[in-house]
């Protein structure tokens, strides 16, 4: 029996670990953070920061209320709004290492939680997102304080136990509105040994919690009725492409792809120890226990979404790698105890760890490329006078019109893409801080564009550039993200842009008189009072 001296000892050990790790974790991502927005939806959230107008998808829909105000909290102190998301996304993973440990305790040891934790810490995804203004990080940080409060309901059913699960699943959802469908199943398990009063309780709770939230964020965008249209315009322009039912079998069978990578990339090496454990048992682990089903209905719930409807970017794991991490190590601690337990598993889990910061230089050094990819746009674009230059972008998934919106204002940049019936062209413009982009099933894109007094047409985007037809007096620049940037300099003013099929044709030194037009198109998003270039 350990000594009750040796016990306050060891817990102090194990919470110097546990702040140890967390340290660690935050201070390893302050070299590699991200300089300019990673992609299309951290622009948008940096917009939402300066004005929140989810129809311009400032940000996107649904709105994620709690973690604009955390940016703004953020960009209070930190003068740079990119720099302070960044920051909110590092605090985060220190909170989620934090919080695993604590997990890791209550389910089963402190060795178990320090193990977990570690892993967290070390893991790619995490490094990767822990890095960038997106709010994938504060999303599992908010989930592990949602699954510590659904256990300690679970232990001990008690009117303070059903507050605290209440306010978590409220504060989880205002910081992003999803966790209420991906984690409900598992809010539900901390009701099951509670008292119907009790369970009034956290409902009662939960249900407020959400309307301090709720209430503002539909108000602030015009109603019940505009919030909704939002919500269905949004879903209908990225759900039903991967909704198995509703995606070709093709779409669908790419994005499980995608949910299966982003998961094996998640979990790494920590995965073959852990099969190995279940092979050497051989199906002996005897009848699931309540935190088996507890980390399943953590897992399983939303993976069930992430397959069949949609994952979207890889960062939606975060939200089930934690549970994932505990059940490995469970599963380690079930069949090899002692090497969980006792120091014996000192060279495994430093091994796992180092394969863990293994996998992430596979994905942190997209951040420094990002960065040079868009600085080196920015300084070809600075070589250009505003006035006779306009940059066309693409508006896919990997699309630059966003970016080009906020890091290039002096610039006329246009959004190109496919509108709601199939049609290549223009849909949107961007130019001083202000964007038409918008999501409307009546949009039509513009296939012939006139740019009268535009002497240089800069283009980026890999699908964009890849649809152009160019010849010698083009010039083709490489990025450091691998992406290529189209370079179109003449001294004739002057160029119409057009787009067929799936393929752009410039004709220059054909437009008489100011301004830019669009002909062919029954919906112009264009301003024909627009001068060329801006």
């Amino acid at each position: 029996m350990p000594s009750t001296t040796a016990r306050p000892a060891a817990g102090r050990r194990w919470l110097v670990g546990v702040i140890g790790l967390a340290l660690a974790a935050s201070i390893s991502r302050l070299p590699f953070r991200s300089r300019f927005p990673f992609n299309w939806d951290a622009v948008q959230y940096l917009l939402g920061m300066r004005h929140f107008d989810i129809a311009a998808h400032e940000p996107h829909p649904p709105g994620n209320p709690l973690y604009i105000l955390l940016g703004r909290a953020a960009h209070l102190i930190i003068p740079d709004a990119n720099q302070a998301l960044v920051v909110v996304s590092i605090l985060a993973t220190a909170a989620a290492v934090v919080l695993t440990a604590i997990l890791g305790r209550k389910l089963a040891s402190p060795s178990v939680g320090l193990w977990a934790a570690a892993l967290v810490a070390a893991n790619p995804l995490f490094w990767l997102y822990g890095d960038v203004a997106l709010s994938y990080v504060p999303e599992a940080a908010a989930g592990l304080v949602v699954a510590l409060a659904v256990w300690t309901a679970y232990e001990h059913p008690s009117s303070r136990s059903m507050v605290f699960l209440g306010v978590s699943l409220a504060a989880a959802g205002g910081l992003r509105p999803t966790v209420l469908v991906l984690l409900v199943p598992l809010w539900l398990f901390g009701l099951w040994r509670a008292s119907w009063r009790e369970r009034a309780v956290a409902v009662g709770v939960a249900g407020f919690g959400c309307l301090l939230w709720l209430v503002p964020l539909v108000l602030v965008s015009g109603g019940p009725g505009a919030y909704l249209t939002q919500l269905r315009l949004m879903s209908d322009r990225v759900d039903v492409e991967t909704t198995i039912g509703t995606a070709r079998l093709a779409d669908w069978v790419s994005n499980v792809g995608n949910v299966v990578a982003s998961l094996a990339l998640g979990v790494n090496a920590l995965a073959l120890p852990s099969i190995a454990a279940v092979i050497f048992r051989r199906g002996r682990f005897g009848r699931p226990g309540a935190r088996a089903v507890f980390l399943s209905l953590w897992v399983l719930a939303p993976l069930t979404v992430f397959v069949f409807f949609h994952l979207g970017q890889v960062g939606y794991v975060l939200l089930v790698l934690p549970p994932l991490i505990l059940l490995c190590v469970l599963a380690l601690e079930h069949v090899w105890p002692a090497i969980v337990v006792g120091r014996r598993g000192a060279p495994l889990i430093a091994v796992l760890v180092a394969l863990a910061l293994a996998c992430s230089t596979f994905t942190v050094p997209s951040i420094s490329a990002h960065d040079r990819a868009w600085a080196a746009i920015a300084a070809r674009l600075d070589s250009l006078p505003p006035s006779q230059t306009v940059l066309l972008a693409a508006t896919d998934q990997a699309g630059t019109f966003r970016l080009a919106g906020l890091l290039l204002p002096q610039t006329h940049a246009l959004g190109t893409g496919r509108d709601e019936v199939g049609t290549f062209g223009v849909l949107y413009e961007a130019l001083n801080g202000h964007s038409t982009f918008h999501l409307d099933p009546a949009l039509r894109a513009c296939q012939l564009v006139h740019l009268a007094g535009v002497e240089n047409l800069v283009v980026t985007g890999q699908s964009l550039v890849a649809a152009f037809v160019i010849d010698a007096t083009w010039t083709r620049v490489q990025l450091p993200d691998g992406t290529w940037m189209l370079i179109r300099r003449q001294t004739t003013r002057g160029m119409t842009v057009e787009f067929s099929g799936g393929t752009v044709t410039v004709q220059y030194g054909l437009v008489d008189g100011p301004g830019l037009s669009c002909s062919a198109s029954p919906v112009s998003p264009l301003s024909s009072a627009s001068t060329g270039g801006g």
